[in-house]
């Protein structure tokens, strides 16, 4: 029997260099575009997989939090209920850990009283979610 051959970039002790993380504004265009996508179609199981295509478990409350801004500053309920199922399945699924989800809106609501000049509703806003 022999031994997988190791890769030529492999690091000590045959670890395979991790590609860089993606950085925050890349992550948050493509969590804008699922997020588009996913108000358009509404399947849950492919927003999610397109999630998990960012392969970056480190920066989800980066996804958390722009989804929410998203929908927020577009000010429409539906919209807003519709992003919180998505995050509640997320959620409940193990897509997204409970720290995730709760550092993604304590970033929101960080940012909730500069947001208020132009969403004067965000408190509202953020119930529904």
């Amino acid at each position: 029997m022999s031994l997988p051959a190791r890769s030529a970039s492999a690091g000590v002790g045959g670890d395979v260099p991790k590609e860089p993380a993606m950085s925050e504004p890349v992550l948050q265009n493509k969590t804008k575009t699922i997020t588009v996508d996913f108000l358009a179609n509404g399947h849950k199981k492919v927003a999610v997989l397109h999630i998990e295509d960012l392969n970056s478990p480190q920066l989800l409350s980066t996804v958390v939090s722009t989804m929410v801004t998203y929908v927020v500053v577009r000010k429409e309920v539906d919209q807003c209920r519709a992003i919180g199922g998505l995050l509640a399945y997320s959620l409940f699924g193990g897509y997204i850990s409970l720290d995730q989800m709760v550092d993604g809106f304590a970033r929101v609501f960080e940012d909730a009283p500069d947001l208020a000049y132009a969403v004067p509703q965000v408190y509202d806003l953020l119930a529904v979610i």
